[in-house]
């Protein structure tokens, strides 16, 4: 699950956030000793001014034959500064707050800006690259920089009979910094336990147009993404799961594979992935963005696996017709546009209509209230990192963000389940997934 990009990342993310830290204390240190030397001037202000000195209430007004002046009772000099050592000394107690911390995230957005460039550079650094970059910013070099700052807050605490000269922290800092260290829990959940995990999002009794009612419901199972480098346990567990489902017809909505040289090795197991999806009214795949078509052509060969490329198929399941039209990954150019035309338009009421493709972009070319009854997409991942409350941070796609998330919507009578696969997105890539868990699909049309 590791690449070279990632350890490079990971190593410039620990570099940034110990950096950080060290902003972070001498931010607090700077702003404790500029107070300091406030407060000392003014102390110092004070203490210097010429004092009146009053005329003591009844003395006598005695003096000399020659009439020298009263005597006065001894004091100190008029105007005389105060005896060294009667101004108390001001002590720099260094508090950290949260501006000093909102100073080291700019810090840390300022040096990850530098690190993308240079790999930009020199090691050709993508987009994907920039966004594992500030995955591990995130979860690796904030925590670095909080714990380092709480540690060395804890050492600088002083001892009995030591001057008072802690690094203290301030309540809503401190809650920060706690917060920025559990990201580390998360990041291992994220990248070690989540990708591993398997769900279901079946939706049962979705009901259709009339006319095209059967003596029992369609049970279409869709699958995408499954974006492997080599065919392992959660690949196999991933179509059983499916298969667990009994669909009458599967859609696979692309990116099988993900890794070229490693392409012919893993062509067999890819093969034996491919033959366990079996349904009555048979299994249908279409190219994703990581399929090249030879290899998606040598993929399906000698299994029942239809790969269908700006065309249209018709199918039965017991008393139904199915027809299902599947797109090339572009579902801009003329061949997907006649394919859309052709499915949507033909005249008829009775077949269950399908699209499948690859990007979910290709529901906004259908027509409000279109004549299909469902599109199958994926490319998504639902996301791959969504925030609680908030959803996916980014989809990649022109269908709206919830839409993008994953599951069934409707759009203006237009039905689409986006899968949320069952992969990453490899390459440069964060290998990660948080709050979108692997998942199979199932779509009941009654």
């Amino acid at each position: 699950m590791w690449t070279r990009y990632s350890v490079v990342a990971l190593v410039s993310a620990l570099l940034e956030g110990w950096v950080v830290a060290g902003v972070i204390w001498q931010s607090a240190m700077r702003r404790a000793f500029g107070s300091a030397r406030q407060r000392g001037n003014g102390t110092s202000r004070r203490a210097s001014a010429p004092r009146s000195v009053p005329e003591p209430v009844g003395v006598a007004m005695t003096g000399t034959a020659h009439g020298s002046g009263p005597s006065l009772p001894a004091g100190p000099e008029v105007g005389s500064p105060e005896p060294s050592g009667s101004v108390p000394p001001v002590e720099a107690t260094p508090r950290i707050v949260v501006a000093d911390l909102l100073v080291g995230l700019l810090v840390l957005g300022l040096l990850w800006f530098i690190s993308v460039i240079a790999l930009i550079v020199v090691a050709r650094l993508g987009v994907f690259g920039m966004f594992d970059m500030g995955w591990f910013c995130a979860v690796a070099g904030l925590p670095l920089a909080a714990v380092v700052v709480m540690l060395r807050a804890r050492r600088g605490r002083p001892s009995k009979g030591s001057p008072a000269r802690a690094m203290q922290v301030s309540t809503p800092a401190r809650a920060l910094l706690l917060v920025a260290a559990l990201l580390v829990p998360v990041a291992v959940y994220a990248s070690v336990i989540e990708p591993d995990r398997l769900d279901e999002d079946v939706h049962l009794g979705v009901q259709m147009g009339p006319g095209r009612a059967g003596a029992s419901p369609l049970r279409v199972g869709v699958i995408s993404d499954i974006q492997t480098r080599h065919v392992g346990p959660h690949e196999v567990a991933a179509v059983d799961r499916l298969m667990s489902l009994q669909p009458d017809v599967i859609l696979v909505a692309g990116d099988v594979f993900q890794s070229p040289p490693d392409f012919v090795a893993e062509l067999p197991a890819l093969r034996d992935l491919l033959r366990r999806l079996q349904a009555p009214g048979g299994t249908y795949l279409v190219q994703g963005d990581t399929d090249p078509p030879e290899t998606l052509e040598l993929m399906v060969a000698g299994t029942q696996v239809r790969l269908l490329r700006d065309e249209i198929v018709r199918t039965g399941v017991r008393d139904r017709e199915v027809t299902i039209g599947g797109l090339d990954i572009d579902v801009s150019t003329p061949q997907a546009t006649r394919t859309i035309e052709e499915l949507q338009n033909t005249p008829g009421s009775g077949d269950v209509r399908l699209l499948l493709s690859h990007r979910p972009d290709s529901v906004l070319r259908l027509a409000p209230g279109t004549r299909v009854d469902l599109v199958a997409a994926g490319h998504t991942h639902g996301g791959q990192i969504a925030v609680p409350g908030f959803g996916p941070l980014l989809t990649l796609s022109a269908v709206p963000r919830s839409v993008g998330a994953g599951g069934l919507h409707d759009l203006d009578g237009r039905r689409i389940f986006v899968s949320k696969g069952v992969g990453l997105e490899r390459g440069q890539a964060p290998q990660v997934r948080f709050g979108v868990v692997p998942t199979v699909g199932l779509v009941e049309l009654a």
